[in-house]
């Protein structure tokens, strides 16, 4: 995980990966921490869910933030956008108190405690671990069976209008291999949204291909621009968190 210095710099507009000339010390932090996310891959394990901000090239300052997959948040977006309203979407109820007593009350927070999808409906979320549960199920774990739950499941743009929105928003979709239904359901939402991180999963055959998503972004305008921290397993990336930005309007 990242210290509190990490945490400053994700707020400062001119932050990129760091250059090991320019920047040796947070080039050989953030070398250790992908080695560390190798190893613990090794055996399965993963470390704290967050998305490295401090690595993104965008300089917009963000007045609205939607947090798809929320858990107990996402300290390093929140920190890259200190004034927005964030919208937080969290179906676990083990979560919402944690949410409400904490982050609600540092932060403008709005808590929708369903889960995001294509279609309005009910349905069973996998309970996989604090890190990794999903709509999406667990094919990719055979022979191990996992609590599950009943939860209601919303289209992002019958929840969210985009008269709701202040502009520039940015909206974070980390679903365990859910993210293409998420962006199915938010394709009437998308046209106000100016930057997406979408955690894209490489190693779940079964749950979409990564061109599905980048066909989505690129049919609603964006491009991608900016790769962050990815997850490895044995010396291979199963999956990466990505940047995706609207052109300017001028």
């Amino acid at each position: 995980m990242a210290d509190n210095t990490a945490d400053r710099d994700a707020i400062d507009d001119s932050a990129a990966k760091p250059d090991f000339k320019t920047k040796p010390v947070d080039f050989l932090r953030r070398q250790l921490r992908l080695k560390l996310n190798d190893l613990l891959g090794r055996v399965r394990l993963r470390v704290f869910d967050r998305v490295d901000m401090t690595s993104i090239r965008t300089s917009t300052k963000f007045n609205h933030v939607i947090d798809i997959g929320v858990a107990i948040g996402t300290p390093d977006l929140y920190a890259r956008c200190p004034d927005a309203f964030i919208e937080l979407f969290e179906p676990q109820p083990q979560f919402h108190a944690l949410l409400e007593n904490g982050l609600m009350r540092q932060r403008r927070c709005r808590l929708h405690k369903v889960a995001v999808g294509a279609a309005n409906s009910e349905a069973t979320f996998h309970l996989s671990g604090p890190a990794s549960s999903s709509l999406l199920g667990t094919k990719d774990k055979p022979g191990r069976t996992f609590p599950t739950m009943i939860v209601p499941v919303r289209r992002l743009d019958e929840v969210l209008k985009p008269a709701d929105l202040n502009r520039p928003a940015i909206l974070k979709i980390d679903t365990e291999g859910y993210e293409l239904a998420v962006l199915q359901g938010a394709e009437g939402l998308l046209p106000v949204i100016d930057v997406v991180i979408l955690e894209m999963h490489l190693g779940k055959a079964y749950a979409y291909r990564p061109q599905q998503i980048l066909d989505v972004m690129a049919r609603h305008g964006f491009a991608l621009i900016d790769i962050l921290d990815r997850e490895v397993r044995n010396s291979r990336t199963t999956c990466c968190d990505m940047v995706f930005e609207r052109p300017s309007e001028t």
